[in-house]
C-alpha cells in the first residue's frame, strides 16, 4: 500500500514540509492539529476560539482524507495549562455526545506551545466500519 498526503485549503505547518495527515490504507494520522482560523490566517488568543477552530479543522482534515469523527480511535491533546481543559470538553462533548461510542483520548500539558497556541491535538483514525 502506498502512502498518501492529505492537505486541506489554507491550513499548513508554517513553513514546514508536513502534511495536516496521512493515510495508508485504512489508516489515517493526522499530524498536529491547532486553532488556527483558517479564514481569518490567525491564531486567536482566546483558548475557547483556539479550541473550537481546532476541532473544526480536525473535522475538516479527516473528511479530506476520507474519514469522520466516527472513525476516530484516539485523540491525543496538547494544553498549555489546565485552565483550556474545560474548553477541550465541551467542544469534546459536541462531537462525541454519546458516552458509550467515544474514542480514547489523552491530554498532556506543556506551556511551551508555540505562536500563542493554547491547545493542538492529533488523531488516529481508521476508515471502514464506524
Amino acid at each position: 500500500m502506498k502512502r498518501i498526503s492529505v492537505d486541506i485549503p489554507g491550513y499548513k505547518h508554517g513553513q514546514n514540509p508536513i502534511p495536516a495527515a496521512s493515510r495508508i490504507g485504512n489508516f489515517v494520522s493526522t499530524g498536529g492539529v491547532h486553532g488556527l482560523d483558517i479564514a481569518a490566517g490567525t491564531v486567536p488568543a482566546d483558548p475557547s476560539e483556539q479550541c473550537r477552530h481546532m476541532f473544526a479543522n480536525m473535522g475538516t482534515i479527516l473528511q479530506a482524507a476520507g474519514v469522520s469523527w466516527d472513525n476516530v480511535l484516539k485523540l491525543n491533546v496538547v494544553i498549555s495549562d489546565v485552565e483550556v481543559r474545560p474548553f477541550i470538553n465541551r467542544e469534546w462533548l459536541a462531537v462525541f455526545p454519546d458516552e458509550a461510542h467515544r474514542p480514547a483520548r489523552y491530554i498532556s500539558i506543556n506551556p511551551h506551545l508555540p505562536n500563542g497556541m493554547r491547545t493542538q491535538c492529533e488523531a488516529l483514525a481508521i476508515a471502514g466500519e464506524g
